[in-house]
């Protein structure tokens, strides 16, 4: 979540629609790590949103190569 409170504010204007289906992917994820018995998740849900994961990997690649480094 660190990484996508971070992103969020910094590339939202530019990136908005990419990452939006973030936080639901995120969660979809921890759901099927930690699931309880009312945890339901559809096999076709997880496909339609691979576009959108693959989407934010590319994005990420592309915007890494013009970012400096971050260091405190």
């Amino acid at each position: 979540m660190a990484v996508q409170h971070a992103a969020c504010p910094q590339f939202g204007a530019s990136m908005g629609a990419i990452l939006r289906p973030v936080d639901r992917i995120r969660t979809t994820r921890h759901e099927s790590e930690y699931p309880t018995t009312t945890t339901w998740i559809d096999e076709d849900s997880v496909r339609d949103d691979l576009p959108a994961a693959t989407a934010v990997v590319e994005a990420a690649d592309k915007a890494l190569h013009h970012l400096t480094v971050f260091a405190l």
